[in-house]
């Protein structure tokens, strides 16, 4: 195993003394070689998929949900796409008693472009990227952006789009789709840009909402938190419910429902992640990203509300220069943490995303496809 070192000694402090005094220690990041060849290129098929978000179906089964995907052949090492990549689609992890895992790869219908999660006419968006979901009732509940694009070709995001799958213990083939629009506004360069679904959690009667806001020109994201009802939710699946965290004082916490009183919990923000929660320790841990660099962020807090911890560079993405300099790897993004994947107190298993500006053909291995390292954190 490869052990990665940063900073100065094997272990890495994360310093939180002005936020929270909670203090914890980042023994070891390595590279998950295991977890790595997971998602490799099949013979025909799946050849690449980004986004990567996992979750837990049952004791059996994890599904994976991908964002942009190629499907095709790989030959003599060699990646040969179809002409048209598929805006999303999905594989089944089926866990063996042994622990060893198969991967069932899905596409939608090709009548329907074969995105496993189509678009329909009555929702915003041309098509849809997954990014997140959550499970309530023993149901499916995916969160998805809803893409366009403008007259330069350029992709924007025209809100979010709910899909719920009442029966998500049958075969993802047989799985019954129903959409409902969140209700949230679209990107401009003229108003504040916002998103709820980056990380999502139930606790107690409230599902939170981890997400951003971003403002014109200032090429940031700052993290914010949203919470509803869970029965409200249910009910109505409209992002007009939600109240977003104003205040954390020494005993109360403030919510109000104007996003421009929204407090930053921590920046900067990001687009897709995940929430872990570590029970013997009281701890929550997620990443976040910039998308401009190669870094990878970690921060904890001991309730959803915070104070959060000020983001860690925890790993330093290798794969961000390609080896043709006309072609770089320009993004690392799409950084989760996938708590069904821990196998001890402290663990926490992250994935991370390559992107690429040259054809898909050309692109290195490591591009558009999970990649994974495996964090160990010690309590101080």
């Amino acid at each position: 195993m490869r052990v990665l070192i940063f900073l100065f000694t094997l272990s890495l402090f994360i310093s939180c003394a002005k936020k929270t005094s909670l203090s914890y220690r980042v023994e070891s990041v390595s590279v998950d070689d295991e977890k790595n060849k997971w998602f490799m290129p099949q013979e025909k098929g799946w050849l690449a998929g980004d986004a990567a978000h996992s979750i837990q179906l049952d004791k059996n089964r994890i599904l994976w949900i991908f964002g942009d995907t190629w499907p095709g052949s790989f030959i003599d090492e060699a990646l040969i796409p179809d002409l048209l990549y598929v805006h999303n689609s999905i594989a089944i992890q089926y866990i063996a008693t042994d622990g060893e895992s198969k991967f069932e790869f899905i596409f939608g219908d090709v009548e329907e472009g074969r995105s496993f999660f189509p678009q329909k006419s009555e929702m915003p968006g041309e098509y849809l990227w997954p990014t997140n979901g959550i499970i309530l009732n023993n149901a499916l509940y995916i969160f998805c952006q809803a893409v366009s694009h403008d007259e330069t070709g350029w992709f924007g995001i025209s809100g979010t789009v709910i899909i719920k799958v009442k029966n998500k213990d049958q075969h993802p083939s047989k799985w019954e789709k129903e959409y409902f629009d969140f209700n949230t506004p679209a990107w401009t360069d003229k108003t504040p840009q916002v998103q709820y679904h980056s990380a999502l959690f139930k606790e107690e009667n409230f599902i939170y909402f981890m997400g951003f806001k971003a403002y014109p020109g200032e090429g940031k994201k700052e993290a914010i938190l949203a919470r509803t009802d869970t029965l409200k939710f249910l009910e109505t699946m409209n992002s007009n419910d939600l109240e977003h965290l104003k205040r954390v004082g020494d005993r109360e916490e403030e919510w109000v429902k104007n996003l421009a009183e929204a407090k930053t919990i921590f920046e900067p923000g990001n687009t897709e992640s995940n929430i872990q929660f570590i029970k013997d320790w009281g701890l929550y841990v997620t990443t976040t990203y910039s998308a401009i660099d190669n870094k990878l962020l970690l921060t904890y807090s001991n309730a959803l509300a915070g104070p959060w911890s000020e983001p860690e560079i925890i790993y330093e993405n290798p794969n961000i220069n390609c080896p043709d300099p006309g072609n770089k790897c320009i993004e690392t993004y799409a950084v989760r943490c996938h708590p069904e994947l821990s196998t001890s107190v402290g663990q926490i298993v992250i994935s991370y995303i390559t992107s690429y500006t040259g054809e898909y053909k050309d692109a290195p291995i490591e591009s558009y496809r999970p990649r994974f390292i495996k964090l160990q954190l010690s309590r101080q």
